[in-house]
């Protein structure tokens, strides 16, 4: 019984008046490893292949700066559809390669998409097409090929 007191006691004892009063019990800030977050990695990674700034991709995905880097450092978890297909649209990649069921995308096409382009220049399915033609243009394929490679799959329509 007196085990119990004493913890009591040092529960409700204040050091610094001497008296009683409640307190919470204090929680390590670090309770653990962070859990995964793949989804706030893959943002990430295709956010800075792209140079973008979180506000940068947060205006085009139409996302504050904060909602972005809460996405990013997964604090914010369990994303609606509607926000992942935002970033998906913003990012130019369609939403299961953002989610990383797909090989990610050659940095010089992310190049490319993020010259000039605006999502309404290039519809999802000619940035599918681009990223499955790396098999014909090889690992050496720069920004200026996937460029011509568009021309030629506008005109093969």
């Amino acid at each position: 019984m007196a085990g119990k007191t004493a913890d009591k006691r040092a529960f409700f004892e204040s050091k610094s008046t001497g008296g009683y009063v409640a307190r919470m019990p204090r929680t390590p800030k670090s309770a653990g490893p962070k859990p995964p977050n793949p989804l706030g990695e893959r943002v990430r990674e295709l956010r800075e292949a792209r140079g973008w700034s979180q506000s940068e991709l947060g205006e085009r995905a139409g996302l504050s700066q904060v909602h972005v880097s809460y996405i990013e450092t997964g604090k914010r978890l369990g994303l609606a559809h509607e926000t992942v297909s935002a970033l998906a649209d913003a990012l130019g990649v369609s939403i299961d390669e953002l989610e990383g069921n797909t090989p990610p995308m050659d940095p010089e096409l992310a190049r490319f998409l993020s010259s000039d382009l605006r999502p309404a220049d290039i519809t999802p399915e000619e940035i599918e097409r681009l990223a499955r033609a790396r098999v014909i243009v090889g690992p050496r394929a720069t920004a200026q090929t996937y460029a011509a490679l568009l021309s030629v799959l506008r005109s093969i329509r």
